[in-house]
């Protein structure tokens, strides 16, 4: 029994490695932002890395697009720190957290699938979000908080599952028929 218990998870271990592989392969794909707004966010970020801030706020409200034709620029912000931490151009700066991303939302989806049924629903939840055409074009090299949005829903959701985890077992209502909770 311990030994095919001890295969099961060598098994699931190489799927695991297989999966971040097709990931990571599938986001080198692109050579060049995508974007219209990948290139206009990426002259927004090197604008405050040149000039040591943004000069386009007018206001405190500009920082989160609640002023009159003002942007919110947390993702410019996030990016020429990033540049600027790292001591890379911001097209790679760009092309790296798109990669992060793109890596860190399919291993949220394969927690949330495994956290839901088992590893398998995981697994191909995870793989069918990996290579989703959309996903890949969000999370190779395009400057948009749209993947942003994405990773976080991913986490609140898991949040939330977590929160029903607890609220369940004090009361000792088993709910394994639908819910099979692990982390």
């Amino acid at each position: 029994m311990d030994k095919k218990v001890k295969k099961t998870q060598q098994k699931e271990v190489a799927l695991l490695i297989l999966l971040f592989l097709t990931t990571l392969i599938v986001r080198f794909q692109f050579t060049h932002e995508t974007d219209f707004d990948s290139y206009w966010i990426h002259g927004m970020a090197e604008s405050i890395n040149m000039y040591g801030y943004a000069k386009w706020v007018l206001h405190p409200a500009s920082l989160f697009g609640f002023y009159p034709l003002s942007y919110p620029s947390a993702l410019m912000f996030f990016l020429a720190f990033f540049s600027e931490a790292t001591g890379l151009s911001m097209s790679q700066s760009i092309h790296l957290t798109g990669i992060f991303l793109g890596i860190m939302g399919t291993f949220l989806v394969f927690i949330l699938g495994k956290k839901i049924s088992n590893f398998s629903l995981g697994y191909v939840s995870a793989l069918v979000f990996a290579l989703s055409p959309q996903i890949i074009v969000y999370s190779t090299f395009v400057a948009a908080g749209r993947y942003f949005i994405i990773i976080f829903y991913l986490t609140f959701l898991l949040v939330l599952l977590r929160l029903l985890e607890h609220l369940l077992n004090p009361l000792n209502i088993s709910n394994q028929e639908s819910f099979n909770f692990r982390i």
